[in-house]
Formats: structure tokens, C-alpha cells, sequence
């Protein structure tokens, strides 16, 4: 796939010619330069700036056409009149990808969407791709790339993003991203482009798609359905209100739609969206950490009845279905409850069951234990919610650390998710349960259960997809 080639000379590029890269090196300047050297990048590092012999030590041309080598990817980091002369010598070059970081293009006055129209016009008489204007580029920790000014961290996660905006190079909260496409104004690299190249990408588990609007749905609408019965797509999509709309269009000049029809479009290609940053790394660290949610059927536990209520009420609002449980579980649960506490049922009162022994401390993480396996051994159960305040906040124990009893529920019941609801402020309890690689810690119950819920509508889409391929081979 000729795209995929291209698409590769971006991500994963041999040479790079930096086309008016600055002098200045000191500690607060911009340097894409310095920053390439200081990632570690392997590859081959052309430096043009007429104004000097030499950069960092690296040989600088007065014209990327006297580079003896060809060139993988080229980056532009001039003033936006000078842009279209430097893509003519590019084309001419044989350069095959190219980003413009400039801005002021589409996304400005009539005098940028000139230009644009210009850059593209010449960009088409040639074989050389265009990333942007108003664009960081890329980000390839794995290579040691990225063609942003500012120099970020960079970290090997299997979590990609597609943006129209640089400022996902920080990444979120507490998610950093391995590889960054920013395809800003998008005169011609867009999201179908860098979907083909994540599709089949083994370094990325996830990929979290930005986006304002869309310049080719046709090709987002195919390459988002292949690529989302591969691996998750998360669609952080902005420009919901009118005001939004035109927001959007200041900002990337994209063609930005009714929402409701960007909501179609997910529901049909599988992409999840997140109505937030918050929900986006909620989603993201779910799908790199859960199982499939093979059903909609969720087991309860709780430290108080009331946070029960609302882990109910929140199943019911995301489309699962608090189990009956069986009787076999019943009777393991009654076991550990004074009898004052009946009837027992679903959510599971953890308080209550402590109840019998007196709420010794000691006991603690044993019967947690017995409640959380017995719920995920139900036959009903597609997974569990959990909800506990941090006691480790309020005071150390080892005897409330129930990490290592989870890690192990979830080594015995593989296939059953179990998401935690942390109520009160988060420590100790919260970063050892993270720790473990087997659960989540959501800052609510409504948001554990809605990454349960999302889990599954996943599961049903690529599930549905394999078994109407079987039918039409058939």
C-alpha cells in the first residue's frame, strides 16, 4: 500500500532534512536539531539554514537540494511565505513526506488559504505527502523521533494519538503517548492516512483519535472500520456546539459536521467515544489493562450500601444489568454475615459481612477475598465493580492492602474485568491496586461502570463484525 510506504517515511524515517532550523541552541530555544540529538534519533540529520556552516556539529546546506542523499522526510520550520518555494524544492528533491509547522494557512485569512491551495497545487506534481500546516508533526518514541519545537517527553507506551492539535504531545493526566500524529489544518495527510499506518502497528494497543472535523469521511468511515476490529479506537471529538463549530474552524479551517452525525458514524465503525480527556485515559487504561467484556452482567461489591445505590443507578444508565446471584454464592456470602443483615443480595455489602466477627480488622482481607472470588465465579457475573474508600490514606496497614488478593482474583478468573471505585482521597491502596497491572481505579462508580460498559459495546461490535464476515463467506 503506497500510503503505508509514505505514511512509514513519517513514522519511521531513515534521513531528515530540517529546513530553517535555528542557529540558536541555546537551553530555551526551540531546536527540533538538539531535540533529535537529545532523543537519541539514529537516523541521518540534514540541517538547511543558509546562515551557517554547521549546527551542532552537523554539516548545514544552504538548500536541501544539495544533499547528497535522498530524503526520507523534511521538515519545514519557516515563515509561512517562504513555505511554498521550500515544498517546490522538496518535490524537485523527491522528499517523500514533508511537514509544515508553520501556521496561518486554512485555519486564517484569504491570503493563508492562497498559500494553501499554492502548497498543495505543488505537493501534487510530485510524489512528496504533506503533514499540517500548523502542525508539531510527529512523535515516535520508539525511534527516537519527533519534529515538535518544544521538547517533550517521550515514553515507549502502546498508546498512539491522532490530533489536530500539538498540544496532545504532553500527552494526559497519566498517559503518555508512544507514537503522535498531529495532522493539524490537514491539507492532505488526514485521519484515514494515519489510521492505515496504525493498523497493523504492534508497537500501539489503543489509538486515541482528536478530532475537530473530518475532510474525507468516506475514508475515515473504511479505515476506521478496519482498523477498529483490530485494535480500540477512542474518539475524543470536539466542536459539539455551534460556538464549538466555529472554534473548530478558526483553529484547523476543518470541515466540521452535525454531531450527531459524527455519533452515527462511531456507533457503525466501533469507534468509542469519550465525551472527555478524563473518560479518554479512563478508557484508554482500560483496554490496555482489562479483558473483553464478554456480557453486560456485573457483580457488586461495596463498603457502604449507599455507594451501592449508586453503582446500580449507574448500570442502569450505561445499559448493564445488575446480576440475581446464585445461590451458591448466596450461601458462601451468608456465611460471613450476622444474620441481623438479611436479606443479602446484589450489590454485596462488605461492611455487613465483616459484621459477624466483630469488624476485625484482621479479617479484613480475607473475607474481601471470599466475596470477590465468589462473585466472580458466578456463573451470572461477566465482571465485578468494587468500591472502597483508601484506607491507607486514613491510616497504614498492611492488613487493608487487598492489591496482592486482586492480582491473584484476577490471575484465577482471567476473562472477568474487575474495575475498582475509590471513594475519598486516593494513596496508598489506589497506587498498589494500579500497580498490579489487573485493575483500574475510577474516580466514581459511575465512571467504573461506564469503562465496563464501553468494554463491551467494543466486544459486541468486533464480535458482530467476525460473525457477519463468517456469513458472507458461507
Amino acid at each position: 500500500m503506497e500510503i503505508l510506504e509514505k505514511m512509514r517515511c513519517f513514522m519511521e524515517p531513515e534521513s531528515i532534512a530540517l529546513i530553517g532550523v535555528s542557529r540558536n541552541t541555546d537551553s530555551d530555544s526551540f531546536n527540533v536539531l538538539k531535540n533529535l540529538i537529545h532523543y537519541g534519533f539514529q537516523g541521518k540529520i540534514y540541517p538547511i539554514n543558509p546562515k551557517a556552516n554547521e549546527i551542532l556539529g552537523f554539516k548545514a546546506y544552504t538548500d536541501i537540494r544539495e544533499i547528497p542523499e535522498d530524503i526520507d522526510l523534511a521538515v519545514i520550520i519557516t515563515p509561512r511565505g517562504t513555505v511554498p518555494d521550500r515544498v517546490k524544492e522538496c518535490t524537485e528533491k523527491g522528499v517523500s513526506a514533508l511537514v509544515i509547522i508553520a501556521q496561518g494557512f486554512a485555519d486564517s485569512d484569504n491570503e493563508g488559504k492562497m498559500l494553501q491551495e499554492k502548497v498543495i497545487e505543488i505537493a501534487r506534481k510530485g510524489k512528496t505527502r504533506i503533514m499540517g500546516p500548523n502542525t508539531f508533526g510527529v512523535i515516535n518514541a520508539y525511534r527516537g523521533l519527533s519534529t515538535a519545537l518544544p521538547r517533550f517527553e517521550l515514553a515507549k507506551t502502546p498508546v498512539g494519538v491522532i490530533s489536530q492539535s500539538g498540544i496532545f504531545f504532553v500527552g494526559l493526566s497519566n498517559i503518555m503517548f508512544g507514537k503522535a500524529i498531529d495532522i493539524g489544518d490537514c491539507c492532505d495527510i488526514d485521519f484515514a492516512d494515519s489510521l492505515a499506518y496504525f493498523e497493523d502497528d504492534n508497537d500501539i494497543k489503543v489509538v486515541l483519535l482528536h478530532m475537530e472535523g473530518v475532510s474525507d469521511g468516506q475514508g475515515f468511515f473504511e479505515m476506521a472500520n478496519r482498523v477498529s476490529n483490530k485494535k480500540p479506537l477512542i474518539a475524543l471529538k470536539s466542536g459539539r456546539s455551534e460556538i464549538g463549530r466555529i472554534a473548530a474552524q478558526s483553529h484547523t479551517g476543518s470541515i466540521v459536521g452535525k454531531d450527531e452525525i459524527y455519533d452515527a458514524v462511531f456507533k457503525e465503525t466501533g469507534v468509542i467515544r469519550a465525551n472527555d480527556e478524563e473518560e479518554a485515559e479512563d478508557l484508554i487504561k482500560s483496554f490496555l489493562t482489562f479483558p473483553p467484556m464478554k456480557g453486560k452482567k456485573i457483580g457488586v461489591m461495596t463498603w457502604a450500601g449507599s455507594t451501592g445505590v449508586i453503582t446500580v443507578d449507574a448500570c442502569e444508565k450505561h445499559g448493564l444489568k445488575v446480576i440475581d446471584l446464585s445461590g451458591s454464592t448466596l450461601d458462601m456470602i451468608r456465611k460471613l454475615s450476622p444474620p441481623s443483615w438479611l436479606p443479602l443480595g446484589n450489590p454485596v455489602d462488605i461492611w455487613a459481612c465483616m459484621g459477624l466477627k466483630g469488624f476485625n480488622l484482621a479479617n479484613f482481607r480475607d473475607e474481601f477475598k471470599i466475596i470477590l472470588e465468589a462473585l466472580l465465579a458466578d456463573e451470572n457475573s461477566d465482571g465485578v465493580v468494587a468500591i472502597i474508600p483508601d484506607f491507607l490514606v486514613l491510616f497504614y496497614s498492611e492488613l487493608w492492602d487487598i492489591s496482592t488478593v486482586v492480582k491473584e482474583a484476577a490471575e484465577k478468573y482471567p476473562n472477568k474485568p474487575i474495575a475498582f471505585s475509590i471513594f475519598g482521597p486516593k494513596g496508598g491502596l489506589t497506587e498498589k491496586l494500579n500497580e498490579t497491572g489487573k485493575t483500574v481505579v475510577f474516580n466514581s462508580c459511575e465512571k467504573a461502570v461506564n469503562a465496563l460498559a464501553k468494554l463491551n459495546e467494543y466486544y459486541e461490535f468486533v464480535t458482530t463484525q467476525v460473525d457477519r464476515l463468517k456469513a458472507e463467506d458461507c
